[in-house]
Order: C-alpha cells, then structure tokens, then sequence
C-alpha cells in the first residue's frame, strides 16, 4: 500500500484497505475487469485450545464476517 500511494507502481490490493484512498482520489482503479471477489482466507487453531474463552469468542466474532455471503461458516 505504502509502495502505491508513494507512486511505485500498481498494485493488487483489497477494496477496504484502498476504497478511502480511491473515494479521496489519491489512487485510481486500473484493469477493473481483472478484479475479483477475494481469495480464501482459513482459520487454523488447535482444536484444544477451541473451547477458551478467547478463542471462541474470536471465532464467534470472525467467522460470521468472513464466510463468503450465502454460505455458513463452522469451527
């Protein structure tokens, strides 16, 4: 992101970590035909540690946000 805004270059980045910078008009959208839905991202923790009370609640609160719409997310 640093790379980009400093006039590196392009770049392949995520909506959220560039839509305020596109809305301000500091970057511009290139190749938008090119632009996906996003690549998967997994969760991996020990399945003993799974019943702590700071790992469910991380999962509790990351999994519903993260699963593609439409779909159902499960630990």
């Amino acid at each position: 992101m640093a790379a980009v805004l400093a006039g590196h270059g392009i770049g392949q980045l995520p909506t959220w970590l560039t839509q305020r910078h596109v809305d301000a008009g500091t970057l511009v959208e290139v190749l938008p035909d090119l632009a996906h839905d996003g690549l998967p991202m997994h969760l991996v923790w020990l399945k003993s540690r799974e019943n702590l009370p700071k790992v469910r609640a991380l999962l509790d609160y990351l999994l519903p946000r993260l699963a593609p719409h439409g779909t159902r997310a499960e630990p």
